[in-house]
Order: structure tokens, then sequence, then C-alpha cells
């Protein structure tokens, strides 16, 4: 657990060309922000990358903090309030993605649906997503790119074999350095900076398989971190521009190699996802 404390820090230049300064509040810490820790400031060697701070002006712009606090606490609760808000929103769908209505919701107008809605104290990025399934407009400025869009954000994903399982095991396939790429599953979704993204799955992950969403930074060949994928509502925010990747993988690699592929993936196995993103 994270805890609070006052201190006094002294700036520091850090490198010849550049003009990096560090926060250094005792010997040899510096003020470090932790990508493991949820990009919180914490205490941490002043010569780590991230402990080295560039100075920049801003124009302060109290409007968009509030906005951004505001999408910050929505996450939140969407995050706490996880488990109530799955059993509501099974009475509208007949899945736990949320891809199709059920007919009477499907039937009513787009107006008797969002007044029903918001009597059900549903919040306003669930409302909006539930338009969006029951119109099919999933892109506001073509109308011909709705199908596009609703077939990359609707999707069946399948497992892959996780890849430090086979590197690390010399009977497998080891590498000598470390392990092949983890990025699979991409979606085609790139998350903007400072935006959220709700992605409904359909069914929590099989035995010996972990199921998260991992967000990758430009040409980066990982993530900074993965996010438990569970069944029904997840609630992700990206700090900086990123592309979604689901991460599915199978821990359990001693599996008979030679198999019939159509096989290996149970209905079990294979997850359903839909992702709602605000329209472009």
């Amino acid at each position: 657990m994270m805890t609070t404390s006052s201190a006094e820090f002294t700036l520091k230049h850090m490198d010849k060309w550049l003009p990096n300064i560090a926060f250094v509040v005792n010997s040899g810490a510096s003020l470090h922000c932790a990508s493991s820790a949820g990009y919180n400031v914490v205490n941490w060697d002043e010569t780590a990358t991230a402990s080295q701070w560039q100075l920049e002006e801003i124009t302060f712009d109290p409007a968009a903090l509030a906005t951004y606090k505001q999408k910050l606490q929505e996450q939140k609760e969407l995050t706490d309030n996880r488990a109530q808000l799955n059993v509501k929103l099974q009475k509208y769908f007949t899945d736990f993605a949320c891809t199709q209505l059920r007919s009477t919701y499907q039937s009513m107008s787009d107006e008797a649906l969002k007044s029903v809605l918001t009597t059900d104290q549903m919040p306003q990025s669930l409302i909006d997503m539930v338009l969006r399934v029951k119109t099919g407009k999933w892109n506001k400025e073509n109308a011909e790119a709705n199908s596009f869009e609703k077939r990359f954000r609707i999707q069946n994903y399948q497992a892959y074999s996780h890849p430090q399982k086979w590197a690390n095991d010399l009977k497998l396939m080891p590498t000598n350095f470390g392990q092949y790429s983890q990025l699979t599953n991409p979606t085609g979704i790139t998350i903007p900076e400072k935006e959220m993204v709700l992605v409904f799955v359909g069914a929590d992950a099989p035995a010996n398989c972990e199921l998260n969403a991992e967000l990758v930074q430009g040409k980066n060949k990982t993530g900074d971190r993965l996010i438990q994928l569970r069944k029904g509502l997840n609630a992700i925010y990206a700090n900086e521009n990123s592309h979604l990747y689901i991460n599915y993988v199978i821990n359990d690699v001693n599996l008979n190699i030679l198999i019939n592929l159509k096989s290996l993936f149970t209905s079990k196995e294979v997850v359903r996802m839909a992702f709602s993103m605000p329209t472009r």
C-alpha cells in the first residue's frame, strides 16, 4: 500500500546536454513517475529515466483539468461498482459481452430506452454504449464505416501459448534472447491520451489461462503493464496514446503439440469481447 508524506527536495541537473533535472528528496532518491504504481509519483533512484524531469511552461486550463478529473472519477466509479453494473446490464443484454440487446429493449425508441436507462441510474458512458449497440451507429461521421467499426469492436479471441513459458523450457523452444513477442490479438484500436475504453468480456478466462488488456505505446515491443480482464464490464484508462492488444495466453505448455487447432480451442476457451469508446 502506498503512503504519502511531506518532504523538502532540491533540484539537481542530471545531463550535460539535456535540461534533465531530478527533484532529490534525500541522498540518491528523487521524485519518480512509477509506471508500476499507476504512474503515481514515488521516491526512487535519481539516475532512473523516470526520475529525470524536464520543465515546460504551460497555460493552465481549469476546465481541461476538471474534465480530466471527471474522467478519472468515472473510471473509478465504473471499476468500484462493476459487480452491480454487470447485474444491471444483464437486464438489457443477452450476453456479458453486451453485444445483443434483449428484444424488449431493442424494439423501444431511442428516447424511450434512454429514459429507462436514466431511471435505472445507469452511468452516462454505459447509456451511450447501449444506444450504440441498439442503433448500430459506431461512426457518426461515416455511415459506410459502421459495419467495419463493428467488425473490429466485437470479436472472438483465442488463447496463445505464453511465450515466456516456451522460452524458459529447454524441452520446448528455448531462445537465447529470452522470449518471442507477447503481442498477440491486436484489436486495431488506439486509445487517445487521457481517454477511457470500456471492454465487455463474455466469459472469464478458463483454467491455466490469463486474459489481460495490454496498452502499448508507439512501436514498443511490449506494453508497460497488463490489466486483468474479467467477465462483463472492464474500464481501462490510458495515460498516453496507446494501442490496445488482448493478451490472452495459455500457461500450460505441456499440451500435445500435434493437435488440430480447431479442437484445441473449445467454446469455453474462446472469449468474445466488445469495445466501447467515444465515437469519432
